[in-house]
């Protein structure tokens, strides 16, 4: 069977997935596993690394993800975070931005520390995701700052260090709500992000967890160069033409990780899992306040059930 790093080198390739990747968002919610606050745990080198390493045995997954939506570029601009809630609130500066030394702000070098040693100990075992904001979300939380364009130039420098020391292997994108009232305009500036992620031989990817219809247009454009990944029982027209692309993903949301799923949504969730390209399921958010610790191999189990 082809590790998760193969497969992901055969999608950039040009080649259809091999298997489906399981891609859960755990990194917070493992901070229970050692009795730390998300806060805590994400700015612990040892504890974060050696959890999720023994997370990534005990259920089998194939790509470990160390930062799962902590608003990771918002604090290196300077945003205040809120960590008594998870997403933390943000609170944007309402001074002029500074990017100078944006590659050494916030979290990025602690970031960069943590994926250093989950490559050294997982070696092919499993590859590494990031998920960051995506440009119009960046441009949205800045209540007017940043434009489109500076919005992706940051995010373009932020991917380029994450990328520069080797370990990452995918990275999502976030995107919330409607589409860009100016889709060729979102190609224009973000394709050099996209372009730099495959150029580090890393799969970048569109995360869409809301209702994504819209983004059809978008994400047809893209075509190979963009994994999208979406829910496909809120984004019905994404998922009646994911017969026409190569890869995608599929985006199960916390709120269906139950066993009491109606048969007709478990059997959407099934086919899209189970159709040719389904590069790889993940969920919408950090199981983080949603799945006890105890109950995290158990969600696994039954996610990776509606594949067979």
């Amino acid at each position: 069977m082809a590790t998760a790093k193969q497969v992901i080198q055969s999608i950039l390739a040009g080649g259809v997935a091999e298997r489906t990747l399981f891609a859960p968002l755990l990194c917070v919610a493992a901070c229970a596993v050692e009795d730390l606050s998300p806060r805590e745990f994400l700015n612990h080198s040892t504890k974060l690394t050696n959890t999720l390493r023994d997370l990534q045995q005990g259920l089998a997954l194939d790509i470990v993800v160390p930062e799962s939506g902590s608003h990771l570029v918002a604090e290196a601009l300077g945003a205040d975070l809120d960590w008594s809630v998870f997403p933390p609130a943000l609170d944007w500066p309402s001074k002029e931005i500074n990017l100078a030394n944006l590659e050494d702000a916030g979290r990025l070098p602690f970031l960069l520390d943590v994926i250093g040693r989950l490559n050294y100990l997982l070696r092919d075992q499993a590859a590494i995701g990031i998920l960051l904001d995506g440009p119009q979300r960046i441009s949205a939380l800045s209540k007017g700052q940043l434009s489109l364009d500076e919005a992706a130039q940051i995010i373009l420098t932020v991917t380029k260090k994450l990328l520069s020391t080797g370990g990452v292997d995918l990275i999502w994108f976030r995107e919330e709500g409607p589409p860009p009232t100016d889709g060729k305009e979102w190609m224009e500036v973000t394709d050099p992000i996209w372009g730099t992620v495959r150029f580090f031989k890393a799969l970048p990817a569109l995360h869409l967890a809301g209702e994504a219809d819209g983004w059809l247009e978008i994400i047809e454009e893209a075509g190979p160069s963009l994994l999208p990944c979406f829910d496909p029982v809120r984004s019905p027209t994404l998922a009646d033409r994911l017969h026409r692309w190569e890869n995608f993903g599929v985006i199960v949301p916390l709120s269906r990780l139950t066993s009491d799923m109606e048969e007709e949504v478990k059997k959407t969730y099934r086919d899209c899992m189970t159709a040719k390209g389904c590069a790889l399921i993940t969920n919408d958010a950090d199981w983080f306040g949603q799945v006890a610790p105890q109950e995290l191999k158990k969600r696994a189990e039954w996610i990776r059930n509606l594949l067979l």
